[in-house]
C-alpha cells in the first residue's frame, strides 16, 4: 500500500500527544486527569481528520471514474458517427456495383438493359466510401489511449481498404467496356460479348465480397466498442459474431495474437508493408556502404 500523509498524519499527531502527555505526567508537571482529557481530544481529532481524508479520497476517486465514463461515452459517440458514415457510403458504392451485376444477369437472359449507371457515378460513390473509411481509421488513432482494440481495427480496416481498392481497380477496367462516362450520353444496349459480361460479373461480385468483409469488421467494431466503452454503464456485454466458416475473421481482443499475425503475415497489406520495409533497409544498407568508401 502506498504511503499516504493524509492517513499517517493523524496517527503521528496522536502518538506525539501521548508522548508529550506521558512526559508531563511523569515529570509531575501535570495530573493524570489532564493526560486522559488531552488523549481523548487528540483521539477524537485524529478520527475526524482520518474520516475527512478518506471522504476526500473517495470523492476524488468518484470524480475520476465519472470523468472516465463521460469520456468513454464521448469516444463511443464519435466512433459511432464515423461508423455510420462509413457503413452508409460503402453500402451505396456496393449497391451501385451490385445493380450493374444484377442487371447483367437479366441481360444475359434477353431482357433489355435499363441501368443508367455511369463511370462518373461509380467513381463518385467509391471516393466517398474511401474517404469515410479513412476518417474512421483516423478516429481510431485519435482515441487509441482509451480504446485498447483500436490497433486491431486499424489493421482490419487497412487490410479491407487495400483489398477493396484492388478489387475495384479490376472491376473498373472492365466496367469501361459497359458504362458511359456520364448521363449526358444516351442509354444504349451493351454491345459486348457474353464472355466479357461474365468477366464483369465476376469482378463485380469480387468487389461486393470485399465490401462485405468490411461490413463484418464494422459490426465487430460496434460490439467491441460497446463492450469496452459502455459495459460499465449498463452492466452487461454483447456477444460477438460467430461465423460458421472459420476462415472469416472476427475482430476481438480475445483473438488479438492470432489476428495480428494474420494481418501482418497473411494479408496483401501486411506483405506489401514487409516488402516496403525490406526495400528501405536495403537502401539504407547500400547508402552506408557508399558512405564508407
Amino acid at each position: 500500500m502506498a504511503f499516504s500523509i493524509g492517513r499517517t498524519l493523524p496517527i503521528l499527531v496522536l502518538l506525539a500527544v501521548i508522548a508529550a502527555s506521558g512526559f508531563l505526567v511523569g515529570s509531575g508537571s501535570a495530573k493524570p486527569e489532564y493526560f486522559l482529557t488531552l488523549l481523548g481530544i487528540a483521539s477524537g481529532a485524529s478520527v475526524v481528520a482520518f474520516q475527512l481524508g478518506e471522504q476526500q479520497r473517495a470523492s476524488l476517486a468518484l470524480q475520476r471514474e465519472n470523468a472516465k465514463q463521460s469520456l468513454k461515452l464521448k469516444v463511443y459517440e464519435q466512433l459511432l458517427e464515423k461508423i455510420e458514415a462509413t457503413s452508409e457510403t460503402s453500402n451505396r458504392s456496393r449497391g451501385y456495383v451490385y445493380s450493374i451485376s444484377a442487371e447483367l444477369e437479366t441481360y444475359l437472359h434477353g431482357i433489355r438493359w435499363s441501368n443508367d449507371a455511369t463511370i462518373s457515378g461509380l467513381m463518385k460513390r467509391k471516393k466517398k466510401a474511401a474517404n469515410a473509411l479513412i476518417e474512421l481509421i483516423g478516429q481510431l488513432e485519435r482515441w487509441e489511449v482509451s480504446f485498447s482494440s483500436a490497433d486491431l481495427f486499424r489493421w482490419a480496416f487497412g487490410s479491407a481498404s487495400n483489398d477493396i481498392d484492388a478489387s475495384f481497380s479490376e472491376f473498373f477496367k472492365v466496367a469501361l467496356w459497359l458504362l458511359p462516362h456520364d448521363k449526358e450520353a444516351p442509354l444504349q444496349q451493351p454491345n459486348i460479348t457474353a464472355e466479357k459480361i461474365k468477366t464483369i460479373k465476376e469482378r463485380a461480385d469480387n468487389y461486393i465480397r470485399k465490401c462485405d468483409d468490411l461490413h463484418c469488421y464494422i459490426h465487430d467494431l460496434i460490439i467491441e466498442a460497446q463492450n469496452e466503452l459502455l459495459s460499465n454503464l449498463f452492466d452487461r456485454r454483447v456477444d460477438g459474431r460467430k461465423p460458421l466458416d472459420p476462415q472469416y475473421k472476427v475482430i476481438s481482443e480475445l483473438n488479438r495474437s492470432e489476428l495480428l499475425r494474420h494481418f501482418r503475415e497473411g494479408t496483401e497489406l501486411g506483405k506489401s508493408m514487409d516488402a516496403a520495409r525490406d526495400r528501405v533497409r536495403k537502401r539504407l544498407s547500400e547508402s552506408r556502404s557508399w558512405a564508407k568508401l
